[in-house]
């Protein structure tokens, strides 16, 4: 993989593996090679091709060419020369587009210019709109054709997302409308949200001399569904070359909005691309940037702040909000999402995230305040939460709340904190007083699962949170609850044997061993590395147990196991590999937690360029991504991009903001061996900062505008600070 230049990624080779181009209301996935293969399980190969969610509009598009000349009319499928496997594959302006390019036009059917034709395809989804728009330019080379028939042909599959509540239209139906080509999922059913006109449609800027509709009319590739084909003839002129754009667009309320989308972005193709390209740059450029002087941490979180961004979503129904990953976790989640609200803070994408939380907290409504593990674009419950998901939501309202300054945010999401906690949380059953954190939270459950490391955090924000509402009643009752929830923490899950933590314990409210670890005399030390990432652990046994999680049954190179493995076998998350990293942080171990970084780092482009994946096989091989891909893991994840901007920032300057009294602690700590790093663009508020570290952890900070700030750096040699 090629880096050309700032924000763009070059493939020759290995082209078969998937890739996401995002907009925030329309996304493609597909192979590098150019292909639009069936892929995904929750909707049983259907989670690829084009989406404006909540509906899903085509399977593909393929492009195809043929000689205009023996009086050749051009729909003879056995004429045309369909567009194979593409020589390369760019990801450009920070994911903006993409292109396929195929450098010499190889001999695929009877076409006759083998050598003779270059092609590039340039495809980019809107900012903003539910539309995709795709540019061809074609070039004759010396002795090729001056004239061409090309074909555009659309594999139209218009159904709803996974776990909607709509069932699938019945049929679809093509027509054409002042040029303009339209199809409607076609439906008996008198459902909400206008079902039964759920439409695509597709507009071009060159004129189209003929259509082709039908079930049966098929390029180089084949897909599954209950599909519709739309082949479309169009006539250019190669004086040497020629540029030929069309756009599709989606609408789940009918025709007209389709029709209008589709229309309005290709008059205005050079705008909307601009627009996206802009807004990328604009991330990448006037957001938070680190330097260091190690190109692989640097990477990382530059190409990470854009995962961030590539998988934030608006649906038309219930807003804007960040899908957990692509292809198949095209949805959201409570957990996944507050988990990574730290790293869009860091990253400078504020309004995302409190969008993301405003948005989960309208769904915990319909939920009785309880925090929902996971739901979709047409905002239907796919599950309906586990307990900790509830106080992590509270943790990250506080964590936006001191990046942001937003008043009128604290004062909207206060009272569904307060209901999540003390309405839904502590009226669930007990057992010795300890929750139950099991899935069905039955009171006969035969093992009280999970640390309440989640409800220590919850209370502990309730509580800050409370005191800026001076609502001293709620304080004093949050900051009893935090202390019973750290003591059950100390008391019941330190497993002294193993000098680490344990994630379980049974009905006698004993930590569980399994066998295979009192055979392996090694522990799971993951529960460790979540409790580190909360902060919520007794410091001396945190540092025990985060020393434990480098040995070779818990961690390579690479990453911390999922759990204890033969290093060479399995396989680890960088989410996982991530909370280690800040948990040793936390702690003071920072070559530790640079380690992980580094390890997470590397798995950057694993399967899609400049995207970090859910998980990686335990040595690397990405070849083994087909394995990991029938256990349905995904090659875009959000946590695995947010942590990862987390850590460097926080391991780095350790930063505390408090946006809304005007106030920031730093504690800047400058690896060993590094010469300098710098944060760029760090967003407090409406304030924006720069702050470089030298040899003895000097640290000069530059204000670039907004507010100034009362700034306390403090000494990160003094252990206080990681107590």
């Amino acid at each position: 993989m090629k880096d050309n230049k700032q924000g763009e990624l070059t493939k020759t080779t290995d082209l078969k593996r998937p890739y996401a181009l995002c907009g925030r209301r329309c996304y493609a996935i597909g192979t590098q090679d150019s292909f639009w293969p069936d892929v995904g399980w929750h909707t049983f190969n259907e989670m690829g091709g084009i989406w404006t969610h909540p509906i899903k509009v085509a399977d593909g598009i393929w492009i195809g060419f043929n000689q205009i000349d023996e009086g050749c009319e051009g729909f003879n499928p056995m004429r045309r020369g369909w567009l194979r496997e593409c020589d390369e594959f760019v990801v450009g302006d920070w994911g903006a587009w993409v292109d396929h390019k195929w450098e010499n036009i190889r001999e695929q059917t009877n076409w006759g210019i083998t050598g003779k034709l270059a092609v590039e395809r340039r495809m980019f989804t809107c900012k903003d709109e539910p539309a995709m728009g795709t540019e061809v330019h074609v070039t004759s080379k010396p002795g090729g054709p001056k004239e061409l028939l090309m074909y555009v042909l659309t594999r139209y599959d218009i159904i709803p997302t996974w776990c909607s509540g709509w069932p699938d239209p019945i049929s679809l139906e093509a027509e054409t409308v002042d040029g303009v080509v339209v199809v409607h999922g076609v439906t008996n059913n008198d459902l909400p949200f206008a079902y039964g006109k759920w439409t695509a449609a597709m507009a071009f800027d060159t004129p189209v001399s003929r259509v082709a509709i039908g079930d049966d009319i098929w390029g180089w590739e084949r897909t599954t569904g209950k599909g519709m084909s739309v082949l479309a003839k169009i006539p250019i002129k190669l004086e040497p070359d020629a540029t030929v754009r069309f756009v599709i667009a989606g609408d789940h309320t009918g025709e007209k909005g389709a029709i209008e989308t589709a229309t309005k972005v290709l008059n205005g193709y050079d705008k909307y691309f601009d627009e996206k390209v802009g807004w990328y740059k604009k991330i990448a450029e006037e957001m938070t940037v680190v330097e260091t002087p190690e190109k692989l941490l640097n990477d990382g979180y530059s190409w990470g702040k854009m995962n961030l961004e590539w998988l934030t979503q608006t649906s038309p129904i219930i807003g804007t909000g960040a899908y957990a990953g692509l292809q198949d976790y095209a949805q959201y989640f409570t957990g996944d999402t507050v988990v990574s609200i730290a790293g869009m803070l860091n990253c400078g994408l504020h309004e995302t995230a409190k969008d993301a939380i405003r948005m989960l907290a309208m769904i915990m409504e319909k939920n009785d305040w309880r925090a929902v593990h996971a739901f979709v674009s047409t905002g239907n419950i796919y599950d309906p939460g586990s307990v900790g998901e509830t106080p992590l939501f509270a943790y990250y309202v506080w964590e936006t709340y001191k990046w942001t300054g937003d008043e009128e945010f604290l004062k909207e999401m206060y009272p569904v904190c307060k209901k999540g906690l003390f309405d839904y949380l502590l009226k669930l059953p007990t057992r010795d007083d300890i929750i139950l954190v099991d899935f069905e939270d039955k009171p006969d459950s035969a093992v009280d699962a999970g640390c309440p490391t989640h409800m220590a955090m919850g209370f502990l924000a309730m509580r800050q949170m409370a005191e800026r509402m001076q609502e001293w009643d709620i304080v004093g009752k949050a900051g009893a609850q935090t202390l019973r929830f750290k003591n059950q923490i100390e008391e019941i899950f330190w497993v002294d044997e193993f000098g680490s933590y344990a994630g379980m314990v049974d009905e006698k409210l004993k930590p569980q061993i399994s066998d295979f670890e009192k055979e392996k005399g090694e522990f799971n030390h993951m529960p460790s590395v979540y409790l580190a990432h909360s902060r919520a652990g007794e410091k001396s046994r945190m540092v025990s147990a985060l020393k434990r999680v480098d040995r070779p049954m818990s961690s390579n190179k690479l990453g911390v196991f999922l759990g204890i493995s033969n290093p060479d076998e399995g396989g680890f998350m960088p989410y996982s590999t991530n909370m280690a990293a800040v948990g040793a942080f936390n702690y003071g171990e920072q070559e530790q937690g640079l380690r992980f970084l580094r390890g997470t780092a590397k798995c950057l482009g694993h399967i899609m360029p400049g995207a970090l994946p859910e998980t990686v096989a335990s040595d690397g091989d990405p070849n083994k991504f087909n394995l990991y891909e029938s256990s349905h893991w995904e090659f875009l994840q959000l946590w695995s991009a947010a942590l990862y901007c987390e850590g460097l920032v926080w391991g780095l300057l350790r930063v505390e903001p408090d946006a809304a009294w005007g106030k920031v602690k730093m504690t800047p700590k400058l690896p060993e061996g590094w010469p300098y790093a710098e944060i760029k663009n760090l967003r407090i508020g409406q304030t924006r900062l720069s702050v470089r570290i030298d040899k003895g952890n000097k640290a000069t900070v530059t204000h670039i505008d907004g507010p100034e700030l009362e700034i306390t750096i403090q000494d990160a040699n003094d252990e206080a600070v990681y107590a």
